[in-house]
């Protein structure tokens, strides 16, 4: 079943430190454990937390003259029998209103750790706050920033930096103009950045495939692993900190061992690989 009413009835009104046309809309759900969610933005600053409990609160801040009608139709709903919430700040329908009327929108939501995060903004800085299981984030543009990521990370920015923290599942994260840092990475890695500076730390055993056209490319390595590397770069230098011919290393290191695989590559820009 779908619920379009939340815990509390809808509520828009005048934020308490603020002026006559700055609005505020907050609902809250029940929700049972860990959720999916789905949130699509035409602009907005979006910021995910966990919360204490199992309820998801969605709280949707706007200024201007009519802030109060246009939070007013911003989709919200949870379906409760598949543990889902929606958050659609677009504007809907044949409304004549002008798309910049929906780009000042702050949209903050708490839910329960460890829950799934689908998100498409087309402009907007992005935050993902706590710890989560799976994560998908498309952005035309807006910085990402995710906390801790328990299965796999789908990243994909047209214009914006993006930065994570330890992910445990797969990993994909691509940009066409920013950086990509990724925290300590547990499993096989792809990233493409076509302007901008990767940097990552494999912890272990992984195959990571790293590119980048215009900018320098840095894997970090935890002790303790076999590693293998295919290195390029065009117009810049190939360095290891590592010793990569160490035979003796995997009998060193016994049965923790794994064989950590790295495909770094960019055009103009510097690969480095170093210990962790």
């Amino acid at each position: 079943m779908v619920s379009n009413a939340p815990v509390n009835d809808l509520d828009v009104h005048n934020t308490a430190s603020s002026s006559a046309n700055d609005h505020e809309r907050i609902e809250k759900f029940n929700a049972t454990g860990p959720i999916n969610s789905t949130i699509r933005t035409a602009s907005a600053r979006v910021t995910v937390q966990n919360g204490p409990d199992d309820t998801c609160r969605v709280r949707a801040t706007m200024s201007g003259s009519s802030s109060a009608e246009r939070l007013a139709h911003i989709e919200i709903s949870f379906d409760e029998a598949t543990n889902t919430l929606l958050v659609d700040t677009r504007p809907k329908g044949r409304r004549r209103v002008r798309i910049f009327d929906f780009h000042n929108i702050d949209l903050h939501i708490t839910m329960p750790a460890s829950s799934n995060v689908e998100l498409h903004s087309a402009s907007g800085d992005v935050t993902l706050d706590g710890t989560y299981d799976e994560v998908s984030i498309a952005s035309a543009s807006g910085d990402v920033t995710a906390g801790v990521v328990k299965g796999s990370l789908t990243v994909n920015v047209a214009s914006g930096d993006v930065s994570t923290g330890q992910v445990h599942g797969r990993a994909s994260a691509h940009s066409a103009s920013g950086d990509i840092s990724l925290g300590d990475v547990s499993a096989d890695v792809n990233v493409h950045a076509v302007s901008g500076d990767i940097r990552l730390t494999a912890v272990a055993p992984l195959n990571a495939k790293v590119h980048s056209v215009s900018g320098d490319v840095t894997v970090m390595v935890k002790p303790g692993f076999i590693i293998e590397v295919n290195a390029k770069s065009l117009a810049g230098s190939v360095r290891s900190e590592i010793a990569l011919d160490d035979a003796a290393s995997l009998e060193h290191h016994g049965e923790n061992s794994g064989v950590i695989s790295i495909d770094a590559s960019t055009v103009s820009g510097d690969v480095r690989i170093a210990r962790s």
